[in-house]
């Protein structure tokens, strides 16, 4: 009927190529060629204003279909040669999640004690398909966490020197003090 306009085959198949020993039976708002090839018929337009029309169209099996169109006026759009337009191609992929690696060290903890910082980071091995779950962001690909949380121990001082050895009024001098845990 004219009602199906559009007609989705497998991209092996030619738009106006007919599938011979198939009968079509109705399923849902579209129709569907019952047999080993896979041949979808649209059914009416879920939308249409005589400018524009459009279809809820659900595809399962993955794959390379041709997206033909019948443009007849009348009584046709029954006959696979009766689509004789080809739109384009659609590529049905597999619904698959994002896929990222485990969290790895980009810079080591920056204190040994007294609470540092660790800088992670994690990587997007397979871009989410199909509708699957989507990939963070480029901002939730890193993280910084806490460590090293101890306390450091007290201050141990060992040398202290005076540069210049002998200081006098109104003239800069440094104080160099050595040791363990000052900072």
């Amino acid at each position: 009927a004219t009602e199906d306009r559009i007609r989705i085959i497998p991209q092996t198949v030619g738009c106006m190529q007919v599938t011979e020993g198939t009968t079509p039976t109705t399923t849902g708002a579209g129709r569907r060629m019952q047999s080993s090839m896979f041949d979808f018929r649209s059914g009416a337009a879920t939308n249409a204003n005589g400018t524009e029309a459009s279809w809820d169209i659900l595809i399962a099996p993955e794959g390379t279909y041709n997206v033909c169109w019948c443009g007849a006026s009348e009584g046709s759009c029954t006959s696979g040669n009766d689509y004789s337009v080809q739109l384009g191609t659609l590529q049905v992929a597999k619904k698959r999640d994002c896929e990222v690696t485990d969290w790895w060290v980009v810079d080591e903890c920056n204190k040994v004690c007294g609470g540092g910082e660790v800088r992670m980071k994690r990587a997007i091995t397979q871009e989410a398909t199909g509708g699957g779950e989507a990939c963070p962001s480029q901002s939730e690909l890193t993280k910084v966490e806490q460590c090293n949380m101890k306390p450091c121990p007290l201050a141990r001082l060992d040398r202290v020197t005076l540069e210049p050895a002998k200081v006098y009024a109104g003239n800069p001098f440094i104080i160099t003090i050595a040791g363990e845990w000052l900072d």
